[in-house]
């Protein structure tokens, strides 16, 4: 049964490996919801009338 388990030092380098690619993993996607939220806001003109005050075309 012991056959089956990995050494010690490799299961830790293999949990050091896997919490720094869910790092870069959170950090790219924190980045990436900043840039959105970043060009949402750019991109939002308030002054512009809303699509539900505009009158349908016939």
């Amino acid at each position: 049964m012991s056959a089956l388990l990995p050494h010690p030092e490799q299961s830790r380098r293999a949990t050091l490996l896997e919490q720094h690619q869910i790092r870069r993993l959170y950090d790219d996607a924190t980045e990436t919801s900043a840039l959105l939220g970043w060009f949402s806001m750019i991109h939002t003109d308030t002054t512009a009338p809303q699509s539900q005050d505009q009158p349908l075309a016939m």
